[in-house]
């Protein structure tokens, strides 16, 4: 039947590797999921690195002023912040 909390091919690229047919939106997340490179980002364009534990450990963006406005709750304080250029 299928999972209601994903809605499959809403259209939004993949920053990383342009894929749109297989980029899913995560309901509950809020974010996107793109299949083809299995990353996870949101609708700024902020990229979601987890470790093996499922961990959330990183957040990639070209938008340096963007981290005030994230909201990812304790682990703020062990997050890798890192802006591209």
């Amino acid at each position: 039947m299928g999972n209601k909390g994903i809605e499959t091919n809403p259209g939004r690229p993949c920053p990383v590797c342009q894929e749109r047919a297989q980029v899913n939106y995560i309901l509950r997340e809020k974010h996107w999921y793109c299949l083809q490179c299995d990353t996870e980002f949101d609708g700024d364009g902020v990229i979601y690195i987890y470790d093996d534990k499922g961990e959330l450990v990183e957040l990639i963006t070209d938008k340096p002023k963007i981290w005030d406005q994230l909201k990812v709750g304790k682990t703020k304080r062990k997050l890798i912040f890192t802006t591209t250029a």
